[in-house]
């Protein structure tokens, strides 16, 4: 059996979807697909804790939550300046967020219609579980494989029709001027620049998809160069 696996990571903070990804009962999902005999083998892992992103941010974004509070107070506008660094990324979301949201899906539903057809509830079981563990360990491995993309916490489900896993991603990409940057595509720009050793990437739209070990993109041929 061929199985396609794609990665999709959007500019959407996980927070907004970390509940909906858990398939509480309580909570009303309009996915109305999800078995949820099968929710019991989901996984659900915290990589990096609160504590770890927030001292990405002051490792990132230190220096420039201090030039600008100076600024500020120099000028006198006391009101502007923010009380500490995670403060001053809050402010800087307004267009990207801190954190990605990544969905990585494995084969689609005639896939897993086929695995599964015939199979006892036992048999069953055990693929669910395979599926929900390899997925996991991609997960857990990811950090290991990537530089400039980070897995912060995931969460794998194997109670729907395909399955997929849901990423919290931090991008550590930096802009044209070598200042931290929340962008993806600066941080797509910077993966494939460590993976391949190419010092440029003279495309403007990256789509990434993942190999067994290394980050792959392609790049679409438009007119503008990434800044």
């Amino acid at each position: 059996m061929k199985i396609t696996a794609t990665l999709n990571i959007a500019n959407q903070s996980f927070s907004g979807v970390k509940k909906h990804v858990e398939h509480d009962k309580k909570i009303n999902h309009s996915n109305k697909s999800i078995d949820y005999e099968k929710t019991q083998f989901n996984q659900t892992k915290e990589i990096l804790n609160s504590d770890d992103l927030n001292q990405i941010k002051k490792e990132r974004y230190q220096d420039q939550f201090e030039k600008y509070n100076a600024s500020q107070k120099k000028s006198r506008h006391i009101s502007k300046m923010f009380k500490n660094v995670n403060e001053f990324v809050k402010s800087k979301e307004k267009t990207n967020s801190f954190d990605k949201t990544g969905v990585a899906t494995f084969g689609n539903k005639q896939n897993q219609d086929e695995l599964l057809d015939g199979k006892s509830p036992d048999e069953v079981k055990n693929i669910l579980i395979a599926e929900s563990k390899g997925m996991a360990e991609y997960a857990d491995h990811f950090n290991e494989r990537h530089q400039f993309i980070k897995v912060a916490r995931y969460t794998t489900n194997v109670d729907e029709s395909t399955p997929h896993i849901h990423m919290q991603m931090i991008p550590l990409g930096k802009t044209a001027k070598g200042k931290p940057s929340m962008s993806l595509n600066a941080a797509l720009k910077a993966e494939y620049q460590y993976q391949t050793g190419s010092s440029t990437v003279s495309y403007t739209h990256l789509r990434a998809h993942e190999t067994h070990a290394n980050l792959v993109c392609r790049l679409l041929l438009e007119k503008k160069k990434l800044g």
